[in-house]
């Protein structure tokens, strides 16, 4: 018997574009923030959202045949709120941690930023922190 995370996605994919044109609506009425990410906790046979964050985070979990569609989005989203003249992007990182995780998820983040044509840059308070742990190769 599948779990009920994989019924759910399966659901999901099922129901792929239905969801996509209610998400595309639901934007044109509500100004949501341009980034956010969700921490859920799946007991099995329930699923539930516990925290929302406005930090990027969550991007080193796409996998790498979904960049294309975000680098794709995040260049609709960009250019639909801000004009098609913009050529640089900040990340604003969290300045409170020193998770390795966490820099990675900004890496991947840069990278489609970059493969929707932007230049990047990491930006935070703890900005030798952030430069520290986002200059490193991707892969290593």
């Amino acid at each position: 018997m599948d779990s009920f995370a994989h019924e759910l996605a399966r659901r999901i994919e099922a129901r792929r574009e239905r969801l996509d044109a209610w998400f595309a609506r639901s934007f044109n009425r509500y100004r949501a923030p341009f980034t956010t990410s969700v921490d859920l906790r799946d007991a099995g046979f329930k699923l539930v959202q516990v925290d929302t964050n406005i930090f990027p985070g969550g991007f080193n979990n796409l996998c790498e045949g979904d960049h294309a569609r975000a680098s794709q989005t995040f260049r609709q989203i960009i250019t639909e709120r801000a004009g098609g003249g913009v050529q640089t992007i900040g990340i604003l990182a969290e300045s409170h941690t020193s998770n390795l995780p966490y820099f990675f998820n900004l890496r991947i983040l840069q990278k489609i930023l970059q493969e929707a044509g932007f230049e990047v840059e990491n930006l935070s308070l703890a900005e030798a922190l952030v430069r520290e742990r986002t200059l490193v190769p991707l892969g290593e």
